[in-house]
């Protein structure tokens, strides 16, 4: 009976709330389609504005090193399909997005340049905001372009996906399920289809556990279920836990 209470206060505290705070709002990500840098992030979600802005991309390989140093319209390719990499992870795409920034090593390459922007917005009937700068050089060694781009992500305010579950863990796993808990929600909140992952434990009742998620879609919540740290804890869940209990469901009220 207490876990029920507990359970139909998260209910009607998700249901209810109408603000968002930074650290659920704003969502920073890697996408390893290509080069992960550890100076620098690929991409931001502002998730209540339903937008994603992107790092400076640079022309680089999935190994990060520069291609087509002798090539322009190769490194300047390399670098739009490298952006639309990102904007696929984020569930979106070219055609979404209203602002672009670009920074050119020298003016002899904005023909090379106009041609390959044109190709990548060729679905586009209205074209972006745009700014282009030609600079002395870029700071990664052999680029000629960086390019930074702001999209627009879908739409799917009335498709909206929360999951309630309950878990106790079995006699003396306690401690160890929630450690597990909050790594599997550092993950989860990583996933650009995550709008809310919280992990509470009982103050009476300290072997229960209560989560409360908000996804994008349910093709996202498919998408996490996928993810290869859910199919590991998946596997082993049965170690810690002793029951389970998960509901997935819609609003009613949009």
């Amino acid at each position: 009976m207490k876990t029920q209470k507990i359970l139909f206060f998260l209910f009607n505290l998700l249901f209810t709330a109408t603000c968002f705070s930074q650290s659920e709002n704003i969502q920073v990500f890697n996408t390893d389609s290509i080069a992960v840098s550890p100076r620098y992030s690929h991409a931001v979600i502002y998730k209540k504005e339903g937008l994603i802005k992107t790092s400076g991309i640079v022309g680089n390989d999935k190994s990060g090193q520069i291609v087509g140093k002798d090539n322009p319209q190769l490194q300047i390719t390399q670098a739009f399909e490298n952006i639309q990499k990102i904007l696929q992870a984020a569930g979106t795409t070219p055609e979404n997005v209203v602002e672009i920034d670009t920074h050119l090593t020298d003016t002899a390459f904005i023909q090379t340049y106009r041609e390959v922007r044109q190709k990548f917005f060729s679905k586009l009937s209205v074209q972006p905001v745009s700014t282009t700068v030609v600079t002395k050089a870029l700071v990664i060694p052999g680029a000629i372009a960086e390019i930074s781009v702001v999209a627009k992500l879908p739409d799917t305010n009335d498709n909206h996906i929360y999951v309630f579950a309950t878990l106790t863990a079995k006699p003396q796993k306690a401690n160890e399920l929630e450690i597990e808990l909050l790594k599997n929600a550092v993950n989860a909140r990583r996933e650009p289809g995550c709008m809310l992952y919280e992990v509470h434990r009982g103050t009476e009742n300290k072997n229960v556990f209560i989560l409360y998620e908000k996804w994008r879609s349910k093709t996202d919540l498919n998408k996490h279920f996928e993810m290869p740290y859910m199919k590991d804890w998946i596997s082993r869940r049965d170690t810690y836990l002793e029951k389970r209990e998960m509901n997935v469901a819609e609003r009613l009220e949009k």
